[in-house]
């Protein structure tokens, strides 16, 4: 069998926003990233502040936002260790 771990900040479901460091209730005040193995999280007014963020609309018409990390070096301060 296999030992899970779960984070206190999934287990809450309140994450830190990628951008700005403040934490959020998920889907709610923060987004996660529509990328599956990203896992980062962001705040919708936060995202508008960059420039390499793609939005996508889902099949129930909710707005995902992906970032693709590669398109620019100088916004790799933004992403969490």
């Amino acid at each position: 069998m296999e030992d899970r771990f779960v984070c206190d900040d999934c287990r809450l479901r309140r994450h830190p926003c990628a951008v700005c460091g403040l934490t959020g209730d998920d889907d709610n005040e923060v987004f996660k990233c529509s990328m599956h193995s990203c896992g980062l999280y962001y705040h919708r007014r936060c995202l508008q502040k960059l420039d390499n963020v793609r939005w996508e609309v889902d099949v129930q018409q909710s707005v995902l936002p992906w970032r693709n990390n590669n398109s620019s070096s100088s916004n790799n301060n933004n992403k969490r260790s």
